[in-house]
């Protein structure tokens, strides 16, 4: 991940823009930190099945515990 310049501030509308690019290795560190902290999944894996895609995926497991779901 780095970040673009310039830097831009604006004044009239009170905010200042930082712009970054994230390179591939980052979007998934982002993706997988999110799935992992704000879903309930066991294991996350991030995977982009085709090169030329734009989209990535994320393989999410949840483990079930086979004796608890026989009970069920």
């Amino acid at each position: 991940m780095r970040s673009i310049y310039p830097v831009k501030y604006y004044r009239d509308e009170g905010f200042v823009e930082h712009k970054i690019e994230l390179g591939d290795e980052d979007l998934e560190g982002i993706i997988r930190e999110y799935l992992e902290g704000h879903a309930d999944f066991d294991e996350v894996e991030v995977v982009n099945n085709r090169p030329m895609n734009i989209w990535v995926s994320a393989k999410c497991r949840k483990y079930v515990d086979v004796d608890a779901a026989a009970a069920e």
